[in-house]
């Protein structure tokens, strides 16, 4: 079993396109956002990126300890 940790990058893939992806292990549970777009459209994904990969949790949160 793994404890937790979280995984985040972004790069352009050698067709040129962005990738990013976001993975979160927590215990045996692994959540993950993967989003792969023409550079073009940066400034239409980045806020939608943005929004989905600061909402994506697992486990519990220590300062309010409610599940997340």
């Amino acid at each position: 079993m793994f404890a937790g940790g979280k995984v985040g990058a972004s790069l352009i893939s050698p067709a040129g396109r962005i990738v990013y992806e976001k993975v979160i292990i927590h215990d045996d549970t692994l959540a993950t956002v993967r989003f792969d777009y023409d550079p073009r459209e940066e400034a239409k994904w980045s806020p939608v990126i943005k929004q989905m990969a600061d909402s994506l949790h697992l486990g519990t949160d220590p300062a309010t300890e409610d599940a997340r």
